[in-house]
This record gives C-alpha cells, sequence and structure tokens, in this order.
C-alpha cells in the first residue's frame, strides 16, 4: 500500500465510524422524541399547560436535528464514495 491509499483508508475508516456515531445520534434522538411525546401525552391529560407548550417546543427542534443528521450523512457518503474512487483508479 502506498501513502495515498492508507490516507484513503484512514480517510474511510474515520468516516464509517463518524457515520456510526451519527447513527447512534439519529437513534438517541429518536428515543427522546419518543420520551417527550409520552410526557407531552401525560402532561396534557393533566392539564399542565406550560410544562406542555415546552415540550411542544422540543419537538418543534426535532426537525432541525434530523434535518442536520442527513446533512452529515450525505457529506460522509460523498467522503465514501470518493476513497472507493480513489481506490478503483489505482
Amino acid at each position: 500500500m502506498n501513502a495515498e491509499q492508507i490516507n484513503v483508508s484512514v480517510s474511510k475508516s474515520e468516516s464509517q465510524f463518524k457515520f456510526t456515531e451519527l447513527k447512534m445520534d439519529r437513534n438517541k434522538l429518536k428515543d427522546q422524541v419518543a420520551e417527550l411525546q409520552h410526557r407531552l401525552n401525560n402532561i396534557e391529560n393533566r392539564g399542565d399547560l406550560s410544562l406542555s407548550k415546552r415540550l411542544e417546543m422540543l419537538l418543534e427542534l426535532e426537525p432541525a436535528a434530523r434535518a442536520h443528521r442527513r446533512h452529515d450523512d450525505s457529506r460522509i457518503y460523498k467522503k465514501i464514495d470518493n476513497g472507493k474512487n480513489l481506490v478503483l483508479k489505482q
């Protein structure tokens, strides 16, 4: 292996690791959303409006977090594809 192939291999490994981290973060966010929705339903049933509004605001932030993860995933896939192309050209 030459230095460029090693760099591509390292970059690919780093990208795969980052992708795995992002998937774990995404799963944590999904769990948090499910928990917040459950709490929101419980609070709405009790009639506590101030906490209900707070939880609604948190739920509104979730799509932005999801979009951020999708963007990161897209960047990682591009890096992996570029690395594969470099290896295939050699």
